[in-house]
């Protein structure tokens, strides 16, 4: 089973706390899960972009170098 590193649960409470202070309201339990299963899914493309970034620019140097 995946662990939550507590980092992660930090950033996810800060993004429960933002919803429901913008929507003046306690979060149900399914709504702070679905938060937290978007959270990671955004996580997971910013990483992808950046790593994306990451290859595209150290080709980009190979190619420089050539």
């Amino acid at each position: 089973m995946r662990t939550i590193h507590k980092h992660d649960q930090i950033w996810k409470n800060e993004a429960i706390l933002h919803m429901e202070q913008l929507w003046q309201r306690e979060l149900t339990d399914h709504e702070k899960n679905l938060l937290g299963e978007v959270y990671d899914f955004a996580r997971r493309v910013e990483l992808e972009q950046w790593y994306s970034n990451e290859i595209i620019e150290w080709q980009q140097g190979l190619v420089k170098h050539t």
